[in-house]
């Protein structure tokens, strides 16, 4: 049972494990009782005095708080519950979260099998290092795992002033997918979209296309993707998307990105129903891998 003040534990310092120390110190609603990284820890009495401890995680029961969260990178969550299960400490009543997108509480199995409960959470927010507690306003936070830590989770996340979603394993590993595609890889094209304009020597690069960018983000928030979709083949303009595959036919590497996007807008135009389909074929046929 987690106590009405509980005290915590945060294990990694990095831009979300930061950004969650930061939330604890700021919250009176907990009590941040420890923080560990790769060289040391810190242990903080009520007051908020500080001790250091050479250690890279906590070796007694004082160390170590009702709710503990490991905030590193998901290749040491299981290693880190393996040691943290075996270092003899009493998990009884201790709850632990580990903070991965792509890993589901199954990474925390060697802490449960000694009764410690455990969960997921993971904050659907891009973070660097610096960032403070303001980061979970108003973001997703998706939550996975034994009922009673979502239970405690949950109020959590209503601290934060963010929003909880409750998942299951599978839903979990396919919103991480979905993430990285909207994240990580818009990313990418952006960088590609890069390229595409310094070969032509635009130097003002990627700043020509802001408020693009920014207006189609938001048609896509306001109308969903189908409504959003604009340009040369959600209009069946064929001969616009003729001469760009020309103007790119010495650079591969857009050229193929080109005709990849190319046929999703036409799956999405389809839909529409507003070009002919006649239009639409001879757009497959310009966009097709040959």
């Amino acid at each position: 049972m987690i106590r009405k003040k509980p005290r915590v534990t945060v294990i990694g310092t990095g831009a979300l494990g930061g950004a969650l120390i930061d939330f604890f110190h700021q919250c009176d609603h907990y009590q941040l009782l420890s923080i560990w990284n790769s060289s040391h820890g810190i242990l903080f009495d009520e007051t908020g005095a500080e001790k250091t401890i050479q250690s890279s995680l906590p070796n007694t029961d004082d160390q170590v708080g009702d709710v503990i969260f490991l905030a590193v990178p998901d290749d040491a969550i299981t290693p880190i519950a393996n040691s943290l299960a075996s270092n003899g400490l009493n998990w009884t009543n201790k709850s632990v979260v580990h903070c991965s997108g792509n890993l589901s509480s199954d990474a925390l199995k060697a802490l449960s099998d000694v009764d410690c409960t455990t969960a997921s959470m993971h904050p659907i927010q891009t973070f660097k290092r610096g960032d403070k507690a303001d980061r979970f306003e108003g973001i997703f936070i998706n939550l996975e795992g034994n009922s009673e830590v979502i239970k405690f989770l949950d109020d959590l996340v209503k601290k934060m002033v963010a929003n909880s979603v409750v998942l299951t394993k599978y839903q979990k590993s396919i919103l991480h997918i979905a993430a990285v595609f909207s994240s990580n890889y818009l990313v990418a094209l952006m960088h590609q979209t890069e390229k595409i304009l310094n070969r032509a020597e635009l130097n003002e690069g990627i700043s020509l296309l802001e408020q693009l960018i920014n207006q189609t983000l938001q048609n896509v928030l306001d109308k969903g993707t189908v409504e959003a979709l604009t340009g040369p083949i959600s209009r069946g303009d064929v001969n616009s998307v003729q001469k760009h595959l020309e103007l790119i036919e010495g650079d591969p590497s857009s050229k193929k990105l080109y005709k990849m996007m190319g046929r999703i807008a036409i799956e999405i135009t389809a839909q529409r129903k507003e070009v002919q389909p006649e239009k639409l074929q001879q757009l497959r046929d310009l966009l097709n891998d040959k």
